[in-house]
């Protein structure tokens, strides 16, 4: 008799286990996860096992390009657009006045972290570039005045036709808090 209570005592503990798992909506803390790698390990000749480390995923940081819309943006592309490679020659050396500027368009960064060093964007035109090409990729962020300020960094065109390009932390963190342009100038 008292096997049998037990034996039931087992089976109704396994049944509400299965339903609270089955019923489980993870952890309330957990929300911005995207997944989690775990790792676990063996240790010795007996193949012990060591606890598992859970190492959370954030999102993936990505870019996008956009048209561009926003009103003190739209100004300095205006000027831009009056005389690109003299304007750009002006704001940096890397450019020269026999370049030319192909692409001016509004850049946004999601999910980068500050902390997280230079990150490499591919950006995708609406023109595909041939692959090897390389380019200028000037990123421009609004200052505190709302001045754009510029800096130049070295693009290669890739197969898909799209640009990739490494940008320094400094600028990754202006671009993902504020608003910016992106322009991409051939030698």
């Amino acid at each position: 008799m008292k096997k049998l209570i037990c034996v039931l005592l087992v089976i109704a503990c396994v049944a509400a286990l299965a339903i609270a798992s089955a019923d489980s909506k993870g952890s309330p803390t957990g929300g911005d996860l995207t997944g989690a790698t775990v790792e676990t390990e063996t240790s010795g000749r007996d193949s012990t096992y060591v606890p598992a480390k859970v190492v959370p995923q954030t999102p993936a940081v990505t870019a996008e390009i956009t048209e561009v819309s926003d009103p003190t943006l739209t100004k300095v592309v205006e000027e831009i657009g009056q005389n690109p490679t003299g304007y750009f020659s002006q704001v940096t050396p890397e450019v020269g006045e026999d370049d030319e500027v192909n692409e001016v368009v509004e850049l946004h960064l999601y999910n980068y972290q500050p902390g997280s060093g230079p990150v490499t964007l591919n950006l995708r035109f609406e023109t595909p570039y041939e692959a090897g090409t390389r380019v200028v990729v000037m990123i421009g962020v609004a200052d505190a005045n709302g001045n754009i300020v510029w800096k130049a960094f070295s693009g290669v065109a890739q197969a898909d036709g799209s640009v990739t390009v490494t940008v320094d932390e400094q600028t990754a963190v202006a671009v993902a808090k504020d608003k910016a342009l992106v322009a991409i100038i051939n030698k």
